[in-house]
């Protein structure tokens, strides 16, 4: 709940605030005509909760809710430029989003070096552990931008050697290496 009404208004007014924002063409209820939101999730995951979430806070139809396998096909009719969102409800390391990225330039290598003026990507999530892990310079000459509702201090992240929470680095190292043990335990 607090994440619908709190951070996904958040996120909105990020990708409102955008520089791709301005490409965005919306129809006469309001909804957008050249914004496609990527499904990246797997069963089971809390992937497909969140997109069905931010299609309703960003105002993008179900029809423009796509895989991105068949992406480019999709989406090479429309003439005006389309805002890709590549979004997901937290990021951590990056990696998900990153690897997300990576299929989605792949799959636009198809339609030659024109689509990299024409489709720009919005990547992030609702929360976001830290900005400089988003992905948006993994490849030269595709517009990629980062966008997240809330950012994560570093005291929300005891790991962190910013978090204060240990005097040490060993002692860091060290729960580290009990939080791992535990995890690999309860796999």
């Amino acid at each position: 709940t607090r994440l619908n009404d709190k951070i996904f208004p958040k996120l909105r007014a990020a990708v409102v605030a955008s520089k791709s924002a301005r490409l965005i063409l919306r129809d006469n209820n309001g909804y957008m005509k050249n914004g496609y939101l990527i499904d990246h999730g797997v069963a089971g995951d809390s992937t497909q909760g969140t997109i069905s979430s931010l299609a309703k806070a960003l105002k993008i139809k179900k029809a423009h809710i796509i895989p991105i396998g068949g992406l480019a096909d999709k989406v090479k009719i429309v003439d005006k430029g389309v805002v890709l969102f590549v979004l997901d409800d937290y990021c951590g390391s990056g990696t998900h989003l990153g690897d997300c990225v990576d299929m989605v330039v792949k799959e636009f290598t198809t339609l030659g070096d024109q689509w990299y003026e024409d489709v720009h990507l919005l990547v992030g999530a609702a929360v976001v552990a830290d900005a400089e892990k988003l992905p948006i310079d993994r490849h030269p000459g595709v517009t990629v931008e980062g966008v997240y509702g809330m950012l994560l201090g570093s005291r929300f992240r005891p790991l962190s050697a910013e978090s204060g929470v240990f005097d040490t680095d060993r002692e860091r190292e060290d729960a580290k290496e009990m939080l791992s043990a535990i995890g690999r335990a309860l796999m």
